[in-house]
């Protein structure tokens, strides 16, 4: 089981007890209405935090961390950060996704953060990617306060149900995330 602490939150590796939680801020009808995507069923969601909860610590493939409030346990999770770990090369793609009440508090940076960290001292990898609707404001400043820089601004590169999306593409390096402050 991954478990990461920062100064206010617990990053961990899911539970099946997640499930109201998780489908409280997953299937919140604004943010998916800003992600252009269908909510997830109870059964789907279910398997999905039974699948990660099994996962061996050093797999490959999607890895979702819970974040959790330190002082606020007993509610559940919060929301997740999550890294998609190439099999063959020291490479991940991260994402995240936060209920509304804990928006614009920072949680998503420290979340986020802690998960860059991880990435990079824990996992080895060299490269970190992210990318977003392009009008996904919130997500696309984030990744800009990680330090990634843009490294692609695609024109209707994602389709979501019968429409096209452009998308904004940014990345990391190891050696970009250790370097010292200015």
């Amino acid at each position: 089981m991954i478990r990461i602490e920062t100064e206010r939150l617990v990053l961990r590796t899911p539970r099946e007890a997640d499930l109201p939680a998780y489908l409280a801020y997953r299937n919140e009808p604004a943010a998916l209405a800003a992600q252009r995507i269908p909510p997830v069923e109870p059964e789907e969601a279910q398997g999905f935090l039974r699948a990660q909860a099994e996962l061996p610590e050093d797999a490959a493939g999607w890895r979702m961390l819970g974040i959790e409030e330190l002082d606020q346990a007993a509610t559940g999770i919060v929301g997740e950060v999550g890294v998609f770990l190439h099999p063959e090369r020291p490479e991940g793609d991260v994402g995240w996704w936060l209920h509304p009440r804990v928006r614009g508090r920072g949680i998503g940076a420290e979340a986020a953060r802690a998960l860059l960290g991880w990435c990079f001292a824990e996992r080895g990898l060299h490269r970190v990617t992210s990318s977003c609707l392009a009008d996904n404001a919130a997500s696309f400043r984030l990744m800009q306060r990680l330090g990634m820089r843009v490294e692609t601004r695609s024109v209707e590169s994602r389709k979501l149900g019968e429409r096209w999306y452009d998308e904004i593409g940014c990345a990391l390096l190891r050696r970009e995330w250790t370097r010292p402050a200015a």
